[in-house]
């Protein structure tokens, strides 16, 4: 495949940015050309972590003003 065939699959992709069609116009293999139909098929388990007999923790990383915490829940 010639570069102007590369070109005009991800053509358009990028909007105006150059440095991103450059990106995906070297990357361009990596892309799929079509999507998928749908969603991948359901599993019997999608994902477990498994904390033994540990509580989950569940607070933040970082302590937040209430300022900061109003403006994270809006």
């Amino acid at each position: 495949m010639d570069s102007s065939e590369k070109n005009s699959e991800v053509a358009g992709l990028a909007g105006l940015s150059k440095k991103l069609q450059d990106l995906l116009d070297e990357f361009q293999d990596v892309f799929r050309h079509e999507l998928p139909d749908g969603l991948p098929p359901r599993r019997s388990v999608d994902h477990v972590i498994d904390t033994g007999s540990e509580k989950l923790v569940n607070r933040n990383a970082y302590q937040l003003s209430v300022q900061q915490l109003e403006e994270q829940v809006r």
